[in-house]
């Protein structure tokens, strides 16, 4: 009988695999076969590759943001400095 199994569940799977449990645990868990744990390994993990890369790239992006807020201060301070009004 195939069963059908959430997102959510996939993402469990997927995390419990990378935490280290044993793929026939996880298997048994979910009530998937092998070839479907596989193929939604195969399908997922990119994606949160993708995840893990965008994350990176919003936290470097705050950085920046931050970084440029603190230039823009330090040079109206030096504005100021050089033209008092």
């Amino acid at each position: 009988m195939r069963r059908l199994i959430t997102r959510d569940g996939i993402a469990a799977a997927l995390q419990q695999e990378t935490s280290g449990m044993p793929l026939e645990d996880i298997i048994e868990d979910t009530g998937v076969s092998r070839r479907a744990f596989l193929k939604m390994r195969k399908r997922y993990i990119p994606l949160s590759d993708l995840l893990r890369d965008l994350r990176a790239l919003q936290e470097e992006n705050l950085r920046l943001k931050e970084s440029i807020t603190d230039l823009t201060i330090e040079l109206c301070r030096l504005v100021d400095l050089l033209h008092p009004k």
